[in-house]
């Protein structure tokens, strides 16, 4: 793993830990649940210990999409909700964009 490759893993891994952090361990263990993958297993990638490999990648969002989509249609999301939901998809396509070309950079 390249330096500036090892950084954005530590900066994705910031960013994930950040949004779960904020709703207590529970909300890490849900989402570890639903990667399929063991809380310390999950928690050693937020921490940065271990790297999130592509799978886990498209697993976290694919996650986070349908929570997103599950509380745009129970109606529970107000026009706050909604804001912040618009900023997170925002962020994961500047993430998306920033490692498709990472991945570009690398076929080259």
């Amino acid at each position: 793993m390249g330096r500036d490759e090892g950084r954005d893993n530590e900066d994705f891994s910031e960013l994930v830990h950040r949004i779960l952090i904020s709703g207590g361990n529970g909300r890490i263990k849900h989402v570890a649940a639903q990667l399929d993958m063991g809380y310390d297993n999950f928690y050693a990638r937020l921490c940065g210990r271990v790297a999130f490999n592509a799978d886990d990648i498209r697993c976290l969002f694919a996650v986070t999409l349908r929570a997103i989509a599950h509380g745009l249609s129970d109606g529970k999301f107000d026009h706050r909700d909604r804001a912040l939901a618009r900023q997170k998809v925002n962020d994961s396509e500047r993430a998306l964009a920033t490692l498709r070309t990472l991945l570009v950079d690398d076929a080259l």
